[in-house]
């Protein structure tokens, strides 16, 4: 297969939105100056070319309804090389198209495509000039127009909006009549900014007359062995005239051992032939989920001889693993190469407000940061989009499972409307095809919480067969080694139970104010045995904030700043979390309210996480949400700029493979009331042994009262390990209790936390950098404190990202931390900060 890549600069034209497909010749002969790139959107194109402000900094996103007022057509010339007038055909893909395209080739009207969801896929062959330059034009909108032009259908009043949350322009009713990424309309965390472009690459493709269409592998174990089913389609563009030929598929680790399959004088039929091959591999190196073992992927290869002639498929990467769904009674757990997996991470929006020029460099660097902060998975969010390669590639590689809705979200969807409905199959069909081959993909989920729209409403309402019948039968059909789920939240005899599926356990929701800020909830018994959507929110840094505020000075508390606060995550939550753990909000600079927000978004997502995952009945914690669409004041832990928040850091260290967890007894971890339970979590392939000195100490370091107690636990477990009485109210005044490894390598020091921070008494201390070193690009400084310091810190721009920050240090406790690319930072100007109770 050859290919030429259309990606790259188009020329834009601007027309009036009533410039229909019956205007293309007028198109073809307009000048224009104005170059956009593919993938890529019409606003951006404009802002590159000086015309309108950057959208997404201060409010300038209230600059760019116009464009939904627009038709925008996109132009370019195409060189086809003359040897493709040999090829058996030629198919033009158009992937994102942002939305309601007409595309035209050389003068002719190649059809009208209605969805960003999957490419625009024609045989071009009769059309093509090989040899010479070819043209080809397409004309998009937002999509806004042809919207608002349906008659509303009878739940359209179910479709919400933030207008009663006092941001009226975000959000439209009718975007339900659209398959584009919803979130473009606006959403409690994205502004108002409509999406218009090609989003996705672009190509011609010249194909052989057989040659293979496709490769799905199945993965089945046999203890250490591993049998992969391997089902080639092998593609022969002939009407009438057959074949015979070997088919080949070959499996081949990162160090060169291969294992392969052949099917030899096979009957290649006109059109498509299905060959079933079954690959053994004795010794299969596995692929696990990020921190329980290697995310080994085998390279696949496959091709097809016929006449002596050889032709190869495309190759890829393959993890061998299963995935299993336990749903047991009381059970929603995930099993992995036949191991009960603990389910951690963050939902996946997209990352830009225009996603259609999010890089391949930044989806990358989000999935490695999301793997350094030890996720194992990501859930795809159905308000967003099918991503793009490298976003999976880079799940692959790091091991990042993902729980991956299909493209609906929040609202009811009209499938009354069959053309709705049939674009919905035709993307689930084209989505399920590409990514059914990667080790990353763990669930398909029909939707992101439109169950609640459906309630009350018989099996034979539309949208109960899409999600109910349609998409769990195509799923079965070509990805049956992936698990369905019909909806998210989903279980039990109500929409999110706590013993039935999944459950979106929004507490801080509530309107009762002693919710918004109480990590210790987590701890009781009864919490939703999977959580796949829950959140808290916290502030970005000074250097992103003044960055999407547009102002040296910003102030969060202006209409700029409401702007770039969530409209869920309101100022009394913030004000109220302060104020409870740290101190009064009231006159606060900004550079503490950063610092304590910040401190109280990672206190409630740490702390929930740890509860979740140390009690028994709880298999999975995806909070809300990881990445960012624009600069906000709101749910995420890493920011629209790449750079890490506060809370960032105490999510990892909760997320640790390795992790000591202090509870109190008799709620959901064991032991007795009156006790403190000590649970040692231990997700990696190899045993966890070693000493732990447990006990009580007070905070000024001059009381210990600590024993030892050996660490014994198994491989990818978690064991109670121990208990220890709890303090007296007296003892609890000046101290905790305590878990201190003794060297265990990959384990961090735990403390109790018995009470609300600002009541500890716990003061400023001063926190000492007892050594520094270069290694390499990086710095890695030593800290360490006499008494217990709370959030130690270095003082250090939001640019720099490092191995651990805002910790806790026991008394006599040390720690080292890596400064990534800090190099060059002058040691002696570095100082290390804690957070004291008290003003």
């Amino acid at each position: 297969m050859e290919r030429v890549s259309l990606d790259g600069m188009w020329e834009l034209i601007e027309r009036p939105l009533d410039d229909l497909a019956d205007a293309f010749g007028a198109v073809r002969e307009a000048a224009t100056d104005v170059t956009v790139q593919v993938p890529g959107d019409v606003s951006d194109a404009l802002v590159k070319a000086g015309r309108m402000p950057e959208p997404l900094a201060g409010t300038n996103f209230r600059q760019f309804g116009w464009i939904e007022e627009r038709s925008w057509w996109f132009r370019r010339t195409i060189d086809v090389p003359a040897a493709w007038s040999d090829a058996a055909g030629v198919e033009l893909s158009l992937d994102g198209l942002d939305v309601h395209a007409d595309v035209w080739l050389n003068g002719t009207h190649l059809g009208h495509h209605r969805t960003a969801f999957r490419p625009f896929s024609k045989e071009v062959r009769g059309i093509v000039t090989c040899g010479e330059p070819n043209e080809l034009v397409v004309r998009l909108t937002t999509g806004a127009e042809r919207a608002r032009a349906y008659e509303p259908f009878d739940l359209i009043d179910c479709v919400p909006t933030e207008a009663g949350r006092g941001y009226p322009e975000r959000g439209m009713k009718e975007r339900v009549y659209l398959r584009k990424p919803a979130y473009t309309w606006g959403w409690d965390w994205a502004p108002h900014l409509a999406t218009c472009g090609i989003t996705g690459s672009c190509s011609l493709r010249a194909h052989r007359t057989t040659e293979i269409g496709d490769v799905s592998l199945r993965t089945r174990l046999d203890g250490a062995a591993a049998v992969v089913t391997a089902t080639v389609e092998v593609e022969r563009r002939t009407l009438i005239d057959s074949a015979r030929g070997d088919v080949r598929v070959t499996l081949t680790d990162a160090d060169g051992a291969s294992h392969d399959a052949v099917a030899r004088d096979v009957l290649i039929r006109s059109g498509t032939t299905h060959v079933d091959l079954e690959i053994e591999i004795p010794d299969a190196r596995l692929w696990w989920p990020n921190g329980s073992g290697e995310a080994h992927r085998y390279e696949a290869t496959s091709s097809v001889t016929v006449g002596g002639e050889t032709v190869a498929g495309e190759p890829f990467r393959y993890g061998v693993r299963t995935v299993e769904l336990d749903t047991r009674p009381g059970r929603f757990a995930f099993v992995i190469n036949g191991v009960p997996t603990f389910i951690k991470g963050g939902n996946w929006i997209p990352s830009d407000s225009l996603y259609g020029r999010i890089t391949p460099e930044k989806v990358t660097h989000l999935v490695e940061e999301a793997a350094e902060a030890n996720f194992n998975v990501l859930r795809i969010w159905g308000g967003g989009r099918f991503e793009q390669d490298a976003f999976y590639d880079a799940c692959d590689r790091c091991g990042i499972m993902l729980w991956h809705d299909f493209m609906a979200a929040c609202a009811p969807t009209p499938v009354g409307e069959q053309w709705i409905a049939r674009e919905f199959e035709l993307e689930a069909e084209c989505q399920i095809r590409r990514l059914r081959n990667r080790p990353c993909m763990m669930l398909w989920c029909g939707n992101n919480e439109v169950s609640a729209c459906l309630e009350g409403r018989g099996g034979d309402d539309p949208a109960w067969y899409v999600f109910h019948r349609m998409l769990p039968s195509k799923v079965r059909l070509l990805a049956p080694h992936i698990p369905y789920w019909p909806t998210s939240p989903y279980g039990g005899d109500r929409t999110g139970s706590s013993t039935e599926g999944d459950d979106h356990h929004w507490v801080v929701m509530r309107r009762e104010s002693e919710y918004w800020s109480a990590p210790e909830y987590w701890d009781e018994p009864g919490r939703s045995i999977f959580n796949s959507e829950y959140g808290y929110g916290g502030p970005c840094c000074i250097e992103s904030t003044r960055e999407y505020m547009g102002s040296d000075e910003p102030d969060l508390f202006s209409e700029t700043g409401r702007q770039h606060t969530n409209s869920f995550y309101d100022i009394p939550r913030v004000n109220f979390s302060i104020k409870e753990h740290y101190r009064d909000p009231e006159g606060l600079p900004l550079s503490e309210y950063i610092l304590f927000g910040g401190l109280c978004q990672g206190l409630n997502l740490g702390y929930s996480l740890e509860s979740l995952r140390a009690n028994d009945n709880t298999m999975g914690g995806i909070f809300w949400m990881y990445d960012d669409a624009w600069g906000e004041n709101g749910w995420t832990i890493v920011d629209y700029y790449l750079r890490r928040k506060i809370s960032y850091y105490n999510v990892k260290r909760c997320l640790a493979p390795r992790r000591l967890v202090l509870r109190p007894g008799g709620k959901a971890f064991g032991g007795s009331d009156g006790e403190v339970v000590l649970v040692a979590i231990n997700e990696t392939p190899e045993a966890l042994s070693g000493t732990v000195k447990l006990g009580y100490v007070s905070y000024d370091g001059t009381v210990s009262q600590l024993r030892d107690v050996e660490l014994d636990v198994a491989p990818r477990s978690k064991v109670l390990v121990a208990t220890v009485s709890a303090p007296s109210a007296e003892e609890r005044d000046a101290g905790t209790i305590v878990a201190l490894p003794q060297g265990v390598a990959g384990l961090d020091s735990a403390s109790w936390r018995h009470r609300k921070f600002r009541e500890t008494g716990i003061a400023e201390v001063d926190v000492e950098i007892r050594g520094a070193e270069v290694d390499g690009d990086d710095l890695v400084v030593k800290v360490g404190s006499a008494c217990y310091a709370h959030a130690v810190h270095l003082q250090i721009g939001g640019e720099y990202r490092l191995s651990d920050h805002y910790f806790d240090l026991a008394p006599g406790e040390e720690r080292e931390v890596r400064i990534h690319n800090g190099a060059d930072l002058d040691v002696g100007r570095l100082e290390a900060k804690s957070v004291g109770s008290g003003s």
